[in-house]
Formats: structure tokens, sequence, C-alpha cells
């Protein structure tokens, strides 16, 4: 049952906290190197966060109403940051019981095992994120108005076409 609700946990939280939007220029053209889950075959830019971690990003066209509405820039990497892009430290949880009881931003690494942090990221509870600190400075989590606008333009299967097809051994 703990493992089931982890696992629920850590795909809401994903879905909620897969990457960050950028607001204004401040991207990196040079993109994170040895990422193996990276489409070779695509152009990354990078941002990097107030931690010193590097994440490539992907600009994707996008279209709402068959209408063509300009590109967005998304992470391309889940987010891995310790601290709010003020400076303030993000308490690190591992106990379940207090993680549920928690009323202020935290930060977990699914099934408390440093081996997932560099592919899956942190867990950010709901606190974390409505700061508005969590992504690198200029950018932000998406807004529901831009989930759609990149469901439009990716159509059927939006979860399928953005994740890893590469298989890095962890399951």
């Amino acid at each position: 049952m703990k493992k089931s609700f982890q696992l629920a946990f850590f795909i809401l939280l994903t879905a909620t906290v897969m990457s960050c939007k950028k607001d204004k220029e401040s991207e990196d053209s040079n993109p994170p190197k040895n990422n193996p889950y990276l489409n070779p075959n695509l152009k990354y830019g990078s941002v990097t966060d107030i931690d010193g971690n590097k994440y490539a990003t992907i600009e994707i066209g996008a279209t709402k109403s068959g209408r063509t509405t300009g590109t967005q820039v998304w992470m391309a990497e889940n987010l891995r940051v310790t601290r709010y892009n003020d400076g303030t430290t993000i308490p690190h949880v591992t106990d379940d019981g207090q993680w549920e009881k928690l009323a202020v931003g935290a930060y977990s690494v699914y099934d408390n095992s440093s081996k997932y942090d560099e592919i899956y990221g942190k867990l950010y509870n709901w606190y974390a994120v409505e700061t508005d600190k969590l992504c690198p400075e200029g950018w932000h989590i998406p807004t529901d108005y831009e989930w759609d606008i990149l469901e439009a333009y990716l159509g059927d299967n939006v979860g399928g076409q953005m994740k890893s097809t590469n298989d890095l051994g962890y399951s």
C-alpha cells in the first residue's frame, strides 16, 4: 500500500511539477551534457537553477483551436532544486508520517533513494509549489492554460509523447 501511494503521489507531482515554463528570456544555449534520456535528434537549450543544477530546455510549437499561437519553452527535465529561487532552503522530509502532516513547503525523493534523484528529480508538496519560487528565475510552474496549449499541439497521448523512451534500468 505504501509503495502504491508513493507511486501515485509521484505521478501526480510529476504531472504538476514536471517542468517549468519560461517567463522571459533567461535561457542558455548550451544544453547539459551526458543526459542519456534526452532525444539526441532534438535541439535543446538549458537553464540553471539556484543550486547550480543545469536542465535541458525544449522549444515546442504551439497551436490553439487550429491556429498557431507561437512557441513555448519548457524544461525537458524534472526539478532537483533544494532552495527556492530566493535562496531559502526547502526542507527535505523523508518520513511518510511527517510528510502527510506538513503545512509548509518541502521536498522528498522517490522511495527516499538518491539513485532516483537525478533521473526523476525531487518531489515537492503543494505548499512548495504554491510559493511560485520553485522554478529558476524567469520561469514558472505551467498554468492550466499553458498545459491546454501544449496538449492541443501534441494531440493524443501527450504523456507518452513527452516521456523518455530510454530504459535506464530503474524500476
